[in-house]
């Protein structure tokens, strides 16, 4: 039996070929530009499958209904100390049909696992009081939820941080910023038993065919944003107006510890502004933002200044920005 074949091709050149006899032999094409969503498509369609994602400029990601009715009205605990997170990871689980309450830390975690059940807890690993690893281990030793699917909201993907995830009792991991199509496979494998995390059908919503202005799609990125509210503009535009006071409050602050050369509460700080800023799709910020996350770590002044120093112009930036930007793109 031959393998699927799949053709990638620019659309000029696929006009081309059109004509001729190319495709007789050809399970699918995949158009470039193409993004992950594509060639999932693609490589379904070439093994005979159905289509199972639609997404492109004017859509947003959603999965189908079949898939929510499994996970309906299941009860999800986020244990995440910030609170545009707890927001945006809540108005998420609501919108897929899912109960969900919000621990700050671990230590609330433990309380709340003892005195109510959930079926699964989404554990932030970086908090204050008590990390994630810390909560797990004590969430454990309760019998109840020996076997409960605890998955990990980590910033760190690399090899070492997996294995120790998986080392320390938890059973999966999600990525920060989100990925609101993994974030999604890996909820429904675990709160279903399917833990291979098969791709599930999925419908898309349209969302306003509004052009993002040059001044604008360098430092906040519209499709992510919505993407990862669901469509809702006015979520979205209430998660940037907090973000944007968060800017506020802690740049003064950052600016006054990094002139005594103090880099344990920044990386702290900056941790936190790189993750909200990922998720809600503002990169410009959160490209520097891990850039000058790793050179405070080398705590060398020679290191992290120079990245200080564009971390500030940057915010400054977006934090002038995002004003606009909401009554561009967002207010109806």
């Amino acid at each position: 039996m031959l393998e699927p074949i799949i053709l990638i091709a620019s659309n000029s050149l696929l006009n081309q070929i059109l004509p001729t006899k190319i495709f007789e032999n050809i399970d699918a094409v995949l158009e470039r530009p193409f993004n992950r969503i594509d060639l999932i498509n693609a490589i379904r369609i070439a093994r005979g499958e159905k289509k199972v994602c639609f997404k492109n400029k004017d859509m947003i990601w959603y999965p189908d209904p079949n898939a929510l009715v499994e996970i309906k009205n299941k009860r999800i605990l986020i244990v995440e100390d910030l609170e545009i997170n707890q927001k945006l990871i809540s108005e998420i689980l609501k919108n897929w049909g899912l109960d969900s309450k919000n621990a700050n830390n671990g230590m609330e975690a433990v309380a709340m696992t003892q005195a109510e059940q959930f079926d699964l807890v989404l554990m932030d690993i970086q908090m204050p009081i008590m990390d994630g690893y810390s909560a797990t281990r004590k969430i454990r030793e309760n019998s109840a939820y020996a076997n409960i699917p605890i998955i990990a909201m980590t910033a760190h993907a690399m090899t070492d941080d997996r294995d120790r995830v998986l080392a320390e009792g938890l059973n999966d991991f999600v990525s920060k910023p989100i990925k609101i199509d993994r974030f999604f496979y890996v909820l429904h494998g675990w709160l279903t038993n399917q833990t291979n995390q098969r791709i599930v059908p999925t419908r898309a919503l349209n969302q306003d065919n509004i052009p993002i202005t040059k001044s604008f799609e360098k430092e906040i990125d519209l499709s992510i944003g919505l993407e990862n509210t669901m469509g809702n503009r006015a979520l979205y535009s209430d998660l940037l107006v907090q973000f944007n006071d968060r800017i506020e409050k802690e740049l003064p602050e950052l600016i006054s510890i990094i002139s005594k050369q103090q880099t344990g509460k920044p990386i702290e700080i900056i941790h936190n502004i790189k993750g909200l800023s990922g998720n809600l799709g503002i990169y410009g910020l959160y490209s520097i933002a891990q850039e000058f996350h790793d050179a405070l770590i080398t705590d060398e002044p020679n290191n992290y200044m120079p990245k200080f120093i564009e971390f500030l112009r940057v915010s400054k930036k977006v934090k002038n920005i995002i004003p606009d930007f909401i009554q561009t793109h967002l207010i109806n």
